[in-house]
């Protein structure tokens, strides 16, 4: 299994972009370099992002982020070597102030658990998309940890990883 210290420099400003390949799961491991996650790819410089996308043969990126988020922020397009996918997992997401204000210190995981229980459709959506990948594939949010987050635990479940391998990754 990769780590983010892996990546340093191949793509720079992905800070949480990583490999699912080499985990345990039922039956073997999730093939290296199949599925990758990352956080918000407007951050990295467009040439070499794109470079580094047709370098690994990923020809499906799956943003799960809302439109205004793609809206304010920007967002790969669709290209001749990329299907280029929005599946928004949320339809609104919290604000970085709530987060970093709330007393509450289940914030996270409460908003993780309310992903699963109002949207369970999307992230099958989700799940169906890399399944039917005609190659690799790379999904992201923003931060590359709490939807990108919930997407790899659920595929990572379906393929049968234990908990322990889920919650590491």
């Amino acid at each position: 299994m990769s780590d983010a210290s892996e990546w340093a420099g191949e793509v720079p400003g992905a800070f949480n972009l990583r490999d699912l390949g080499g985990n345990p799961v039922e039956g073997g491991i999730v093939a290296p370099g199949r599925v990758y996650r990352c956080d918000l790819l407007h951050r990295v410089d467009a040439e070499l992002g794109a470079a580094w996308l047709h370098d690994h043969d990923v020809r499906t990126l799956i943003d799960l982020r809302t439109e205004g988020e793609r809206q304010g922020d920007g967002f790969m397009a669709a290209s001749a070597h990329l299907d280029a996918r929005h599946r928004g997992l949320l339809d609104e997401v919290w604000s970085w102030e709530a987060e970093n204000k709330s007393a509450d210190e289940w914030f996270l995981r409460d908003r993780t658990i309310e992903m699963y229980e109002r949207f369970p459709d999307r992230i099958a959506r989700v799940l169906q998309d890399i399944a039917e990948a005609p190659a690799n594939v790379l999904f992201h949010c923003t931060a590359g940890k709490d939807r990108t987050g919930v997407i790899a635990s659920a595929l990572l479940g379906v393929l049968g990883a234990s908990p322990e391998v889920i919650v590491a990754d």
